[in-house]
C-alpha cells in the first residue's frame, strides 16, 4: 500500500496558478501626475506636457475616440511599467491609473466604448 498524492480540484489549482500573477499585477495602480509647464526654446511658446518622456506614451487616433466628451480623462498606452498598458488620466489632477495586464497591448487599438464606462483594445 503506497502513499497517494493529495488530490486538488480544477478550482484549487487554478487558484495556485493564478495566485503568483495576481500578486504581482499592477493593474488599477495609480501614478502620481508627471505634467509639466516648460518653455519650448526653439518657439518660445509654453508647452504643456501630460506625461514623462522616460518612456513611451502613446495616444490612440481622434477616430477611436481617447478622449471622454466632457474632457475629463483621457485613454491612452504607456510603457511605464516594463511593457505597454492602458492607462486612464484624470485631466483635472493628472493622475494617471492601469487598466490593463496585457503581455503585448496594441497601444493605436485602444477605443472607447460610447458610454465612456469602458473601452476596448487588441493584445
Amino acid at each position: 500500500m503506497g502513499l497517494r498524492p493529495p488530490r486538488f480540484s480544477r478550482r484549487a489549482l487554478l487558484w495556485m496558478a493564478a495566485a503568483p500573477a495576481a500578486a504581482q499585477s499592477q493593474k488599477g495602480a495609480a501614478f502620481p501626475s508627471d505634467r509639466r509647464w516648460y518653455p519650448d526654446p526653439l518657439t518660445e511658446l509654453t508647452v504643456f506636457r501630460l506625461t514623462n518622456p522616460a518612456w513611451s506614451s502613446y495616444l490612440p487616433p481622434a477616430s477611436h475616440h481617447p478622449a471622454a466628451r466632457r474632457g475629463n480623462f483621457l485613454l491612452y498606452g504607456c510603457d511605464r511599467t516594463g511593457k505597454a498598458q492602458a492607462f486612464r488620466m484624470d485631466l483635472k489632477s493628472g493622475e494617471s491609473r492601469q487598466l490593463t495586464e496585457m503581455e503585448a497591448l496594441d497601444a493605436a487599438s485602444l477605443t472607447l466604448h460610447p458610454d465612456e464606462r469602458s473601452f476596448f483594445c487588441f493584445d
